[in-house]
């Protein structure tokens, strides 16, 4: 019997590559997978953590490894203990054009709208104060005074913010809102003044404002304040990660729980290990799949993670994978993600649909065989000879060069990254035959 529209169109709706899990579905659908530095992180947040200044963390990702995912769940794990904010910078503000000015400024506004959320009633007089150290730095940098009538309390209502009473509700839903409205925060400092060493005890102000904002909101709290700020790692240009994460301390100053994303073209340089020295840095690798010594040979533990992946998904719509899986099909599926999770959804659900084209009632080689074509066509398209040169340096090395064409390959997902005691890296698996 012929599968129906309806039919079809539930199972699509487990397999979303855009979406963020978090809450009780994140718990239905998460998959624990080797060298996860959750536990680690979580300990390290935890309220009875004591130290000489609140912990501060780096974590880095590929881009659909599920960091944002993984994030919502460390809120989750210390929502009680701690009074918890995440915010993605790309639904506040402009990450090709952010400085650390910029970060700063929506950091203390994101806490501010976080205890408004949670009724703490925060006080405004904090936010104007931080307001104010933007409006002079602005004004005496760039001549250009700001509008004295912004209502900074109503500019702060803008802020897409998540704390422990949304985590639970659908963030989709919020994520979708953010879509659709512009972003909102900007300092209208740019990038040459943000850079400028003069600036910096004006920028020291600007962090005393956000620990006024800060230790209002902990105090009415009653619980220490932990705050993930993500969408950092969809910085693409380099110059632009060096000024936020190395050429400055300043994201360090605000005096609670922090932990920033960073983009893995930074994550890799050697210079970043020396600049966070004081800090935790942690990657969340992608599943590995294959062995660093033997390439040839499978991972299985990799293997099980992944097809986890797709039958908690299915079990969400009561299938199994047998109903809609010929043999070995999913394994090929998993393969080809090279262990990227968003990938792998993605793969999944370009498979069933082409099923549902096909006429078939479950997904064959020959379908998944025409996902890798689609897939490979599009990734081969940008396979410049340069970049090929360095794909093929990496298979014998497992480490990147210092060639900055390695950051476009990182941030692309040519080059993935994975663990096994040590990190070690290696190519798409959509490009294995190309590089042959």
């Amino acid at each position: 019997m012929a599968r129906t529209e309806e039919f079809w169109n539930s199972v699509y709706g487990v397999f979303d590559p855009s979406e963020v899990l978090a809450g009780e579905r994140g718990e239905h659908l998460y998959c624990k997978q080797e060298h996860s530095p959750f536990e680690g992180l979580k300990q390290l947040f935890r309220a009875s953590f004591n130290s000489a200044r609140p912990p501060v963390a780096y974590f880095a990702g590929h881009r659909g490894s599920g960091k944002s995912s993984f994030l919502l769940r460390l809120l989750e794990a210390r929502k009680n203990d701690c009074f918890v904010v995440y915010f993605d910078i790309e639904h506040n503000l402009e990450s090709s054009k952010a400085t650390r000015i910029d970060l700063l400024y929506l950091l203390g506004v994101a806490i501010y709208q976080a205890g408004v959320h949670e009724g703490l009633k925060p006080d405004p007089g904090n936010l104007k104060a931080l307001a104010t150290s933007i409006e002079t730095l602005s004004t005496k940098e760039t001549s250009t005074p700001r509008n004295e009538s912004i209502n900074w309390a109503e500019m702060a209502k803008g802020v897409l913010v998540f704390t422990a009473g949304m985590l639970g509700s659908k963030p989709g839903e919020k994520l979708a809102e953010a879509l659709l409205k512009p972003v909102s925060i900007t300092t209208g400092i740019s990038s040459e003044i943000a850079r400028k060493r003069e600036v910096e005890p004006q920028i020291q102000e600007i962090i005393n404002r956000i620990n006024l904002i800060i230790g209002d909101v902990e105090t009415k709290a009653g619980k220490p304040l932990f705050v993930i700020v993500d969408g950092l790692d969809k910085i693409q240009r380099l110059e632009q990660a060096k000024e936020i994460f190395l050429q400055s301390r300043a994201l360090r100053g605000p005096l609670c729980r922090l932990l920033y994303t960073v983009p893995m073209l930074i994550f890799t340089l050697p210079e970043f290990t020396g600049a966070t020295d004081d800090c935790e840095t942690s990657l969340l690798p992608n599943v590995k799949l294959i062995e660093r010594l033997d390439t040839n040979r499978k991972d299985e533990k990799g293997y099980v993670v992944m097809r986890e992946v797709v039958s908690k998904r299915l079990g969400q719509v009561k299938l199994t994978v047998d109903d809609l899986f010929e043999k070995d099909t999913v394994d090929k599926l998993i393969q080809i993600s090279g262990g990227v999770m968003r990938y792998l959804v993605r793969y999944t659900l370009s498979a069933l649909r082409k099923a549902e084209l096909n006429g078939l009632d479950k997904v064959n080689m020959t379908t998944v065989q025409q996902v890798i074509d689609d897939e490979t066509a599009g990734m081969t398209a940008t396979l410049t000879v340069e970049r090929k040169s360095e794909l093929v340096k990496l298979i014998a090395t497992k480490l990147p060069s210092e060639a900055p064409l390695v950051h476009e390959l990182l941030h692309s997902l040519f080059i993935l990254a994975y663990r096994n005691g040590e990190t070690w890296y290696y190519p798409h698996p959509l490009l294995w035959n190309s590089l042959k």
